[in-house]
């Protein structure tokens, strides 16, 4: 396998799951039962957004998926789990004990995902499903590393 891809692969794995600090004083500052997030203060709130809007997803993406990525005699496998409310997940098999969230849509023929490792910026792939398998096809990917691993042929997990 490319020593650059096992470096980034390694390196997303190890440096980009952001942890909870647990002593942190909590934001208490809504009022109790206020879920609304909206900070606009605008009159016109027709075109306001609540954070807290269901966003439907494709419910042939939910669940988890598995990509090996092999180069050589070296395979590292990753999996990728999509929640039905936009939240994500990547974890590779050699780092359990290491994940990144990450936030998806998908629409039944186009997919996007961020993560904090790539930054704000979404990567856009068309996707085709062949039960059991998924495959993304990059059609606007800004973070190479990111295409690395998301590019190619996924097989749902049961």
């Amino acid at each position: 396998m490319n020593p650059r891809l096992i470096l980034a692969l390694s390196l997303f794995a190890l440096t980009a799951c952001p942890t909870k600090d647990d002593t942190a004083p909590e934001d208490d500052t809504a009022p109790e039962g206020d879920t609304d997030t909206d900070t606009d203060t605008d009159a016109d709130t027709d075109a306001d957004t609540d954070a807290d809007t269901d966003i439907l997803q494709d419910p042939d993406l939910l669940g988890s998926w598995n990509r090996t990525i092999s180069e050589g005699d070296h395979s590292i496998t990753v999996q990728w789990t999509g929640n039905a409310d936009g939240s994500c997940v990547v974890a590779i098999a050699e780092y359990p004990d290491q994940s990144i969230d990450c936030t998806w849509t998908g629409d039944g023929s186009t997919f996007s995902i961020q993560d904090i490792d790539c930054g704000p910026d979404f990567g856009t792939y068309a996707y085709t499903i062949v039960e059991p398998l998924v495959t993304f096809a990059p059609v606007d990917e800004g973070c190479s590393e990111r295409a690395d691993i998301i590019e190619g042929e996924w097989t749902q997990v049961p």
